[in-house]
């Protein structure tokens, strides 16, 4: 794979042919990636766990909603939008999980994320599991806006003196991650959920198993990683 830039975010770019080159690093710049998370994120452990896979060494660093914004515009400068995973490289910063995961399959060592010949299967599964995660998602975020001791978790420590204030500041970023992302009600959305897993459980079944394991396509991939 090679690197190509769309809206200010690198984007991986398959390459069978040869393997990607790796430019030496500026001087003074880290080696090591920072990746950009939001820790109850499904798309953020895709990242983490694509790094993981391929024996990638990253700094995690986590996403604060509301008070990290401006922060992380600047960094998606010209991508648009204000949301995570973001991996900071030298070469740039990459802003989807899955453009990650392709920069990660291009480095380090262990399983193909993304066999060549399984391109529409690995497409199908991740839409799959983005319906069922984004029900999740919907779901959880309005759970953790009515739950006190929810609100107290998001609220980074050097705040948490505040109290009922960073708690209410902790609620303001939650509501906004709803408004921002939308989605069905409570009851549209556990529906659209349950039938999003019924059918990976389909696809599971029909996998092949290794050494006791299942896996979606015969091999770990980015399509375990998805559905996980």
């Amino acid at each position: 794979s090679r690197s190509a830039r769309r809206r200010g975010c690198l984007v991986a770019v398959r390459r069978p042919d040869r393997p990607a080159p790796r430019p030496a690093p500026a001087a003074g710049v880290a080696v090591t990636p920072t990746l950009l998370q939001l820790a109850y994120s499904p798309w953020s452990a895709r990242a983490r766990w694509a790094l993981d896979a391929r024996g990638v060494a990253y700094e995690p660093r986590p996403y604060q909603p509301l008070l990290g914004e401006l922060p992380l515009r600047w960094l998606r400068r010209g991508a648009g939008g204000a949301s995570v995973p973001v991996l900071t490289t030298h070469d740039g910063p990459i802003c989807d999980s899955i453009d990650i995961a392709r920069w990660a399959n291009a480095r380090g060592a262990g399983p193909d994320l993304f066999p060549a010949g399984k391109e529409a299967e690995l497409a199908a599964l991740g839409d799959l599991a983005d319906r069922a995660q984004a029900a999740g998602r919907a779901r959880a975020l309005r759970r953790m806006a009515a739950s006190r001791d929810a609100l107290q978790e998001q609220v980074p420590g050097f705040l948490r003196w505040a109290g009922p204030v960073s708690r209410g500041i902790a609620k303001v970023g939650t509501l906004r991650t709803i408004g921002k992302y939308g989605g069905a009600s409570d009851d549209d959305a556990r529906t659209e959920l349950l039938g999003a897993l019924d059918e990976l459980r389909e696809h599971l079944a029909r996998g092949t198993e290794v050494d006791g394991v299942r896996t979606l396509l015969g091999a770990f991939s980015w399509a375990d990683i998805t559905a996980a």
